[in-house]
This record gives C-alpha cells, sequence and structure tokens, in this order.
C-alpha cells in the first residue's frame, strides 16, 4: 500500500471544491476535465498499487499454467526466467506514489491559479442576486406563502424568489469550503461580521420569519460579499461607522 498521507488531503480539497468551481465558470471545460482526469488518475493508481501482489502472483500463475499446458518442464532456468518477467511490487509501490503525489499537485494548482478570480465572480453573482431581489421584493415580501401568490396571480415570481434564495444559499457554502482550503482569502483575526457581509450589523432573518422574508432582508439588508483582503474589510467597516455617525 502507498503511502498518500501527505497528499490526500489535497484531492479531498480538490473533489470539496471542483463542483463550485465549475458552477461559477472559473475553470473552462478542458480545465475540469483535466482537474477530474488528474484526481481519477490518482485514484487509480492508489487502487492498483494496493493490489499489486495480487497482480504479480497471477501473472506467475498465468505463465506457469502456460508452460505446462504446452508441456515444457519447469526447471530452475524456467523459474529464473519467469521471475525476471515479473515486477516487484515495491518498485510499484515507488512508481504509485509519484503519479499520486504529482496527480494532487498538478489538481491543486490548477484550482489555486484561479483563486484571484474567485472574489469578483462570486461577487458578481451575488449582486446579480441582489438586482433581481429588489425588484421582486415589493410584489412578493407581503404574501404569506405560495398559496397566497397563487391566488395573486405571482407563482412565478414566488418561484423566481425561491431559486434565488437556493443560489445564495448554494454560494454561502461554496465560500464555506473555498475559505475552508484557502482559495479564498481568510483575515488572521475576527472580522466582525465583514467577511461575510458589507453591512453585517444590517437585518438579520428570524428563526420565526417565513424563508422569503428571510432572504429579502439578509440578501438586501446585509448585503454579501467577498473581500479580497483585510484594507477592503477595513474600508467597509469606515463607511458603516460613518453612517451610524451621520445619523
Amino acid at each position: 500500500m502507498i503511502n498518500t498521507r501527505h497528499h490526500s488531503d489535497r484531492i479531498r480539497a480538490v473533489r470539496r471544491n471542483l463542483d463550485a468551481l465549475n458552477g461559477l465558470g472559473v475553470l473552462s471545460d478542458k480545465e475540469s476535465a483535466t482537474v477530474a482526469a488528474l484526481v481519477e488518475q490518482a485514484h487509480r493508481v492508489e487502487a492498483f498499487a494496493a493490489n499489486s501482489e495480487a497482480v504479480a502472483a497471477q501473472i506467475a500463475q498465468n505463465e506457469v499454467a502456460a508452460l505446462i499446458d504446452k508441456g515444457k518442464p519447469v526447471d530452475d532456468a524456467a523459474v529464473a526466467q519467469l521471475a525476471s518477467k515479473l515486477f516487484d511490487p515495491r518498485a510499484i509501490d515507488h512508481v504509485a506514489e509519484a503519479v499520486y503525489a504529482q496527480s494532487a499537485a498538478a489538481a491543486w494548482n490548477l484550482l489555486l491559479s484561479k483563486r484571484d478570480q474567485l472574489p469578483a465572480m462570486l461577487n458578481a453573482r451575488f449582486d446579480e442576486i441582489r438586482t433581481q431581489a429588489e425588484v421582486l421584493e415589493p410584489k412578493v415580501r407581503p404574501l404569506e406563502d405560495a398559496s397566497a401568490a397563487i391566488r395573486a396571480g405571482l407563482a412565478t415570481e414566488w418561484a423566481a424568489v425561491e431559486d434565488l434564495a437556493a443560489e445564495r444559499a448554494e454560494l454561502l457554502t461554496a465560500i464555506r469550503e473555498l475559505r475552508r482550503d484557502r482559495l479564498l482569502f481568510e483575515p488572521k483575526r475576527d472580522t466582525g461580521g465583514y467577511l461575510l457581509a458589507k453591512h453585517p450589523h444590517g437585518a438579520m432573518g428570524s428563526a420565526t420569519m417565513p424563508a422569503h422574508r428571510k432572504f429579502f432582508a439578509e440578501a438586501l439588508g446585509r448585503v454579501d460579499w467577498v473581500p479580497c483582503n483585510e484594507d477592503q474589510i477595513e474600508a467597509a467597516r469606515r463607511d458603516d461607522e460613518a453612517v451610524e455617525n451621520h445619523v
């Protein structure tokens, strides 16, 4: 069995974030296929190495059976010749470890090369959600539920809000994973909520609030975002303080 301890974390990180990066469009089809192939290559070589002794034993069985079927003697010379044809499982382990490690590194480095593009892409998606939510809020927020939306002839608008809320939730989940794996900026100190929202002290949806109103309160009141650095966080904090002081 090969030692993957130092590289399996990278493979897991790649697998955790690949779907999100594909959804954001940060990877081209070719790049996505390359990453997927590298991950598959790592798993395949790991499985092969785990069975390398069994593979060598089966090859030996097949070679000996072929000689016996032909009526040839299996003397010392024949045994030595057959042994020279077989691979050493330990050598397989060395090669497999190299393939696994380099596949993991190549897949991870490809994802890492997109790190600087991610904040702008994520912020653009949040802006789109917020823009559409602003249009839908006056119509949908007063409604109590889906039945009320149907009676008011606003079933399409209600469904659009549900889609926006689902997309926002997916983005927030993806951001948590991306930060966990250092694919997004992670500050060294507490930001007071500014890592997740430009106005973290804005309206918060309560647990008892209907889901659509909670969505409007948080998406429009807090302004989801992905800062690139601590300077942006401090700028957002100063803006909030200036507004509070003005009031």
